[in-house]
């Protein structure tokens, strides 16, 4: 996750998935990363939504439709 055009000392990033929060994080940096296990959500199309406000702020959101497609594990055979 990024953002431009912010020049205030911190952001916090909110990304959600389909509507709920999954993550909250205030930075000084105008990146942010969060490591989204699919396996917790039914494969299909999932939306994740995020909002970056600033500490003056100031704020902008984004979204995007994602397909989940977890594919079951492969037996082991011997």
């Amino acid at each position: 996750m990024s953002v431009s055009g912010s020049t205030a000392a911190s952001r916090t990033f909110q990304l959600s998935v389909d509507g709920t929060v999954v993550s909250s994080r205030t930075v000084t940096a105008t990146t942010a990363s969060f490591a989204w296990n699919t396996t917790a959500v039914a494969n299909g199309s999932h939306t994740l939504g995020l909002t970056v406000t600033d500490s003056a702020g100031r704020s902008g959101s984004a979204s995007r439709t994602v397909t989940v497609s977890n594919a079951a594990p492969t037996p082991l055979t011997a």
